[in-house]
């Protein structure tokens, strides 16, 4: 069609001029230039079509744990960006331009959900809970991607899924959070303290290393020295066990 429309432009040229040189007065032809202009949006507009159907086609069939969800919603949003651009050049209403819009809002409208599904706190008990509102069984071993998700409508419970998404990041902010605290208590195995002795009920009391002894002959008993003592502090069984236990509620 474009060639067709170049071809009918340079006959035109031609005869415009031989009418100019004839009367002195040439062919009106911004109609033609016009009709240029929107060839070339319409042929821009059908290769970002084709580039987008390439896109949704590996997008629709890629396993949805190696779909990068924030590469997605970045080339929806340029694409979309390119659809404002070009529809101030075509015709209101263009079915071509208002069939790739209308597939673009539908998958950006997708995005938050999507997003929240690629989420690395949901684990297995999270997706067996989100398989369930479907209706389905999940299994851990099949690799589900976006077509799965569309056959089985689970855009339609985006509400509930939400909620199930919401619990599992909870679930694993806390989780990290006790783990962190697990290892401060296993930090804290022994305490090496020099201070008086008095100020620990639980200490243990520590002799100078001075020397072999010249004789096993009893002498007067001496003072405290209460400059070199070491304290045990606290015990790590007791707060392990409190962390452990903790930690198996975040458990799946």
């Amino acid at each position: 069609l474009q060639e067709e429309a170049f071809a009918v432009r340079a006959r035109l040229l031609g005869l415009s001029k031989w009418k100019e040189a004839i009367t002195g007065r040439s062919h009106d032809l911004s109609s033609i230039a016009s009709l240029l202009e929107v060839l070339f949006v319409r042929q821009e507009l059908w290769k970002y079509c084709r580039v987008f159907a390439n896109y949704e086609k590996d997008w629709l069939k890629i396993p949805f744990k190696k779909l990068d969800v924030s590469v997605l919603s970045q080339k929806v949003g340029e694409w979309l960006a390119v659809c404002s651009r070009l529809q101030k050049s075509l015709p209101p209403q263009d079915p071509v331009l208002e069939e790739w819009k209308g597939r673009l809002d539908k998958l950006q409208g997708r995005i938050p959900l999507l997003m929240q599904l690629s989420s690395k706190a949901l684990r297995t008990s999270h997706w067996c809970t989100i398989f369930a509102t479907l209706g389905e069984d999940y299994d851990p071993s099949v690799s589900y991607t976006l077509n799965n998700f569309s056959l089985y409508n689970i855009y339609k419970h985006s509400d509930i899924i939400f909620e199930i998404c919401h619990d599992a990041m909870q679930e694993d902010r806390l989780r990290v959070q006790l783990s962190e605290l697990q290892k401060q208590w296993e930090s804290l195995t022994l305490s090496t303290v020099q201070t008086p002795l008095e100020h620990f009920p639980f200490a243990v009391e520590v002799p100078r290393d001075r020397g072999p002894s010249p004789s096993p002959s009893p002498s007067p008993r001496r003072p405290r020295d209460k400059t070199t003592t070491f304290a045990i502090g606290l015990s790590q069984p007791s707060s392990q066990t409190a962390a452990e236990s903790l930690l198996s509620v975040a458990r799946p």
